[in-house]
Order: structure tokens, then sequence, then C-alpha cells
């Protein structure tokens, strides 16, 4: 977001003076960033059932193995959102689960195809090697309780 410096006198005839307008804008920014943790935070959001949003992040630096459970720690009541990012070793390209990629053009074949579920505070990946062996793995949660 591009910082406006209000002058008085050159805020668009708004009442509110420049210092006003300066201090809403800074508020308005600190509102809308986001404070990522391992620990559970407050994301200062609210779900349309209008329980507080909390999240959690989980950092894997080294590969992870398939289908097991890695606990999180937490039940929540509803998730919100869930998103995952694999670090590929070899070229460093960060990559989204899921990610789907089908060598010699056939669906399935080869160990880049793959996924992640959550179930019973743990996350599990369900990916070939290539994702889930990679040098670093971030899984970022939003949940209700």
């Amino acid at each position: 977001m591009q910082k406006i410096n209000w002058i008085n006198g050159q805020a668009g005839g708004t009442p509110l003076s420049a210092e006003n307008l300066n201090l809403m804008q800074t508020y308005i920014e600190e509102a809308i960033g986001e404070d990522y943790s391992s620990d559970e935070y407050d994301t200062g959001k609210k779900w349309i059932d209008g329980k507080t949003i909390y999240g959690k992040v989980k950092l894997f630096t080294s590969a992870v193995s398939f289908n097991t459970p890695y606990s999180m720690g937490i039940t929540p009541d509803t998730v919100v959102d869930m998103r995952c990012f694999c670090k590929y070793g070899s070229d460093s390209s960060w990559r989204p689960l899921p990610w789907l990629y089908s060598q010699n053009n056939t669906v399935g074949v080869g160990s880049w195809a793959g996924g992640f579920y959550f179930k019973n505070q743990s996350v599990y990946f369900q990916a070939g090697d290539n994702l889930i062996g990679s040098s670093k793995i971030v899984f970022v949660m939003e949940y209700t309780k």
C-alpha cells in the first residue's frame, strides 16, 4: 500500500486534519498487516459466525514422510484457510501444494504430483519424493475454535 502524506488543505475537502488522516492510514496498515508465528496467533479477523480467526505456521526444514501425521497441536472448529509451499532443493524454486505435474504427458506418472490434508490435529503430506523431499516446506493454517 502506498503511503499518502496528507497536507492540511490538500485532503480533497475532508474536514479531517492531515495529522488525523495520517494516523488513520497508519492504523489501517497495522490492521491489515499479518505477523505470522509458529505459536497460535489472533489474526484480527472474524469468521462469518463472528468467531475469532486464529493462525499458526509450521515450518519444516527437512524432508517429510508420505502420509505421516505432523502435529499442529490444535483442534479447529472450522478451517478457514490452509496453504502450503515447498522449496525444491535443486533449483531453489518455490512450488505450491497441491502441485500437479505429469512426466511423459501422463497424469500421475513420476513423483511430482501431490497435496496435503489436515486431520486430528495433524497435517499430512501425500506427495512424491521430489516435493516432500524438499529442503523447506511452509504450512499456514487459519481457523476458528
